[in-house]
């Protein structure tokens, strides 16, 4: 059953702007839980396992070039991909942040080109110590993800100032963990206002990675907090691939091909009860 609702998940979003054609005649249309039913089931396993791990990258139908090479490499700009033809199945759109969507660069000569908001860094908006505002930029920030066509953007960035050396401290809005939480709790909800997604995070918690936590991600964001939304991890996150399954992440990113290999084994593994390094 987990498996079950962890594809129906990932496929959802993924599928969610296909038109599945109704029954016709005096036959009852599908509902929108039957159609996704039905493309589940036409879906084969090594396509399942595809489509959660790199959003389907390493799909037969994707064209090997446009595949990003190495690790802790992250396209800025993802464009969705079809990657099952037979299904219409494309892939999600994501870009980066975080203080503004990150697109590609005017391409030379374009005469009509239009640029996004460049929003002050989450440190600038910190000093406001004002969570409704917080609010707003987020709710603009993802009307503009929206207007742009993506269905994902990689931001914010909740992390504390701990060394004025680190490179990314201006992704981060304070060394005080309260405020901090408070602003990015802030952002997010102006973010899936808009129906934007987000992801989990790299760090630990009680020595395990948040993305291998079911507590985090099962107890606290889906039952307490109500969560409906699709769980992708962080880029090439540590940790171990099935108990980030086990925990409920619907999306491995960025994905490798010795992971996707490695996959069905991995599923008959978590049928069984069992976890295995991979």
């Amino acid at each position: 059953m987990r498996v079950k609702n962890l594809l129906i998940g990932g496929v959802f979003l993924i599928a969610a702007q296909i038109l599945m054609q109704a029954c016709t005649g005096n036959q009852k249309p599908q509902s929108d839980k039957d159609k996704i039913e039905t493309l589940i089931a036409s879906i084969t396993l090594e396509e399942k396992i595809g489509m959660t791990v790199g959003d389907g990258k390493f799909l037969p139908a994707v064209d090997p070039k446009t595949i990003e090479q190495g690790t802790g490499i992250i396209i800025a700009n993802q464009n969705s991909k079809l990657v099952i033809p037979r299904l219409s199945v494309r892939t999600t759109a994501l870009s980066d942040g975080p203080s503004g969507l990150n697109r590609d660069p005017c391409p030379e000569g374009a005469t009509e080109y239009t640029y996004t908001t460049a929003f002050p860094t989450s440190t600038c908006l910190a000093a406001t110590w004002n969570t409704g505002m917080l609010e707003k930029v987020g709710t603009a920030f993802g009307n503009e993800v929206l207007e742009y066509d993506y269905d994902l953007v990689l931001m914010p960035a909740l992390n504390l100032h701990r060394n004025p050396k680190c490179g990314r401290n201006f992704e981060y809005y304070s060394e005080d963990p309260l405020l901090s939480g408070k602003l990015s709790a802030s952002m997010v909800i102006g973010l899936q206002s808009n129906g934007v997604g987000i992801m989990t995070s790299y760090n630990k918690v009680n020595g395990y990675y948040t993305a291998e936590l079911p507590e985090l991600l099962q107890d606290i964001v889906r039952q307490e907090w109500g969560f409906e939304g699709l769980f992708i991890t962080d880029f090439d996150g540590y940790g171990n691939a099935v108990a980030k399954v086990r925990a409920g992440n619907n999306m491995l990113m960025g994905g490798n091909m010795q992971l996707k290999q490695k996959s069905p084994r991995a599923v008959s593994q978590f049928r069984n009860g069992g976890v295995e390094p991979v």
